[in-house]
């Protein structure tokens, strides 16, 4: 009974050793046939790309035109996420296969990291060969600077068809928006969008003129009216006698028939009023003052009063008379150009007035039609901003990267293959012996199980 437990102890030192044997050859076999890892590390940097344009129209404001990525997407997503995305496409990889010169199958998906609250990727390539993985590195970096530089043109082209459209459709607006207002101005007599503004202030300046006018006029008149009343004439009986004193026959006739009446007035009262002579002198005056008559209808128009008559008897040979008929003359003719000028002004003020009114009742339209004008100007002149902006920076569709770090040929195994396999052995010799040792033990306790 005694040599059954020390065989038992024998048989577990023969499974314990032939176990671990097997296991540090299985190590061995596998550490000898596993290559080793060769890490080239690719530091990518990618600034943010925006443009910013600004277009300013007068009434109308500011309009601001934001060029961006498509490829960086929008301040709440990381950029770096759709650039992870394109960097793992299979035509990026077959590209940097084919300027490597290796298979493309060998060309496996780089690592890429983003490192947080940065703009920076880490781009991991590996290769059991030192000098292939740091050329497999350089080689994806060329593919995605061409990948990127295709990209880039796709996006501008697009864009430029795009915005191209956008401008020929704000070109149309524009015009049609121009034309709208070219032909309501003239519908309805608008020469420009001041007009109102400028014939309100030209009908203040207009009575403000009449007010001053009618002030001299009213002058004037006065003047007229004092200097007739000296002439014991009204003003227009005044003005007729100023002209009939110019006209030689009429001054002739004028002094035989205060003659006439002279020598009638002196022959009735020294002969009486039927006496031959007093008749035949009445008679003589009656053909001059028919004479008179005839003459002032032929330099007035019409026949002249005999109160103007006597008037000019009476003030033929006073001296300083013919200065006031002169006078007269020349107030009634300012008299006369003031009345018309307030004519004129009255008429002008009536007529800007009405015009003054029609505005009124169509300026809310000429104000919507240039609202309209201008709105279309500031998005004409957007979307040329864009356009120049897109045809000017081909990297705001997808922003340049930039190399942070420059690569070298690794030098170190990165894989840790040595430490992970003992590792591996040491705990798989631990926990093979331990069974082996708890089955023994197992074995003991049970001899009727051992047995069988």
């Amino acid at each position: 009974m005694q040599s059954e437990p020390k065989n038992n102890l024998n048989i577990f030192y023969k499974y314990a050793l032939f176990s671990n044997l097997s296991l540090i050859a299985l190590s061995l076999f596998i550490w000898f046939f596993t290559k080793p890892v060769y890490r080239t590390e690719l530091l990518l940097a990618l600034p943010v790309n925006t443009e910013k344009s600004t277009s300013s129209l007068p009434g109308v404001g500011q309009t601001t035109q934001m060029t961006g990525s498509s490829g960086t997407g929008s301040s709440r997503y990381d950029p770096r996420s759709n650039y992870k995305y394109i960097f793992t496409q299979r035509v990026i990889l077959d590209r940097a296969a084919f300027i490597a010169g290796i298979n493309p199958s060998s060309f496996e998906k780089p690592k890429i990291n983003n490192i947080i609250n940065s703009t920076l990727m880490k781009v991991v390539v590996t290769d059991s060969n030192n000098s292939l993985s740091y050329k497999k590195a350089i080689s994806f970096l060329d593919a995605v600077r061409e990948r990127l530089d295709t990209l880039r043109r796709l996006e501008v082209d697009s864009r430029i068809d795009y915005t191209n459209s956008l401008v020929s459709r704000a070109r149309n607006e524009l015009s049609s928006s121009q034309q709208k207002l070219i032909r309501y101005k003239i519908s309805n007599q608008i020469y420009n969008e001041k007009q109102p503004s400028e014939l309100s202030q030209r009908l203040d300046n207009l009575l403000i003129k009449r007010a001053e006018t009618a002030a001299t006029s009213s002058k004037i008149k006065n003047r007229f009216l004092r200097l007739s009343g000296d002439l014991n004439m009204t003003p227009s009986q005044a003005v007729q006698a100023f002209q009939l004193r110019g006209d030689s026959v009429f001054q002739e006739l004028l002094s035989r028939y205060s003659q006439g009446q002279a020598e009638y007035n002196i022959a009735i009262s020294t002969f009486g009023s039927q006496h031959p002579r007093v008749t035949t002198l009445k008679l003589t005056i009656e053909e001059i003052l028919d004479s008179l008559q005839d003459r002032s209808f032929v330099i007035l128009d019409k026949r002249i009063d005999s109160s103007v008559l006597q008037r000019m008897i009476l003030t033929k040979y006073i001296d300083g008379f013919d200065e006031i008929y002169q006078k007269l003359l020349l107030l009634h003719s300012e008299l006369s150009g003031s009345t018309s000028e307030l004519k004129r002004l009255d008429l002008e003020i009536e007529d800007l007035k009405i015009l003054i009114k029609n505005l009124a009742e169509v300026q809310p339209g000429l104000t919507s039609l240039s609202r309209d004008v201008q709105l279309a100007e500031a998005f004409f002149a957007s979307t040329m901003t864009a356009s120049n902006l897109i045809k000017t920076d081909s990297f705001s569709a997808y922003p340049l990267i930039q190399l942070v770090n420059q690569p070298t040929v690794p030098t170190k195994d990165s894989s840790q293959k040595t430490f992970i396999i003992l590792l591996a052995t040491l705990t798989s010799s631990t926990f093979l012996t331990l069974a082996l040792y708890l089955r023994l033990v197992f074995r003991r306790q049970n001899p009727i199980i051992s047995e069988q």
